[in-house]
């Protein structure tokens, strides 16, 4: 079902929304495993993203043109912040490390903001670059 993805956000039907993650993933929330833990945390809250801000357009969206929505779909003729991928790796990253409390805590090295609000390096650098907060690697 999830087609080599790390996690999915399943729209079918109209009422519970239901998120997939990979086995891996979804163990490491739980035992703490350190190899996915950060990767699962980061996932789960993009799939949080899309709950929260593209479930109703998917639906309707689906309701029209009959598809399965777990395949993703081209973006290549949007811009970037029309793109739902995108929105939700934003609100993954305000959601597991607000910028005020990045701002607030004057952290020094990426490393040391990734492994305090226990994310992905790869998350951190992204998510810090977009709110323009300049870090040592």
């Amino acid at each position: 079902e999830l087609d080599g993805s790390w996690g999915s956000t399943d729209t079918s039907g109209h009422g519970a929304i239901n998120v997939l993650l990979k086995d891996d993933l979804y163990s490491s929330l739980f035992t703490g495993e350190t190899r996915y833990y950060n990767l699962a945390r980061g996932t789960l809250a993009h799939e949080l993203g899309h709950c929260v801000m593209h479930v109703g357009i998917m639906r309707r969206r689906r309701d029209r043109v009959a598809t399965h929505l777990l395949r993703p779909i081209s973006t290549s003729t949007f811009k970037i912040y029309e793109v739902s991928e995108w929105q939700a790796w934003v609100f993954a990253g305000a959601f597991l490390a607000p910028p005020a409390t990045i701002t607030m805590l004057k952290l020094k090295t990426l490393s040391n903001a990734a492994s305090l609000y226990q994310t992905s390096t790869e998350l951190m650098r992204k998510h810090l670059k977009r709110q323009k907060l300049d870090m040592e690697e």
